[in-house]
């Protein structure tokens, strides 16, 4: 499909209607005002309602949603290619192919961490087991 661009602020824009429809995605808005984007079912995304957001907005009529060019891949989980066949880019869902990094419902990566006395155990070694991972951070 191709979209209309619009321009504010210096970011531009496109019809949030399409992409959403296109990449199974909503737009809720929480009681609070909040709103997220929504891709499934729980796979969320939440955009600041502050003014300081401007990855989803109203088109001029304040009607249409709009999103962020720029913003479109997070907030759609998708990423963009160059189609060379259309001579334009476009949107694909999922990550791009060179970036590594875990989506919902995809398998946690085999790792080997140190247990408590020190000794490497293998993630991998649990598969099919129930395993609770706790982490900590001194930053």
């Amino acid at each position: 499909m191709i979209l209309d661009v619009s321009w504010a602020g210096g970011k531009a824009y496109v019809p949030a209607a399409p992409l959403l429809d296109a990449f199974g995605a909503h737009i809720e808005t929480g009681l609070s005002g909040s709103i997220s984007v929504c891709v499934g079912e729980d796979v969320c995304a939440l955009v600041g309602t502050d003014g300081t957001d401007d990855r989803l907005v109203r088109d001029d009529e304040g009607g249409s949603w709009m999103i962020a060019v720029g913003a479109a891949p997070g907030l759609l989980r998708a990423h963009y290619t160059w189609d060379r066949a259309a001579d334009a880019l476009a949107l694909e869902p999922g990550p791009a192919p060179t970036e590594t990094g875990l989506s919902m419902g995809d398998p946690f990566p085999d790792v080997a961490l140190p247990d408590m006395d020190g000794r490497l155990v293998s993630l991998g070694g649990f598969r099919g087991q129930k395993v609770v991972l706790f982490t900590w951070a001194s930053w």
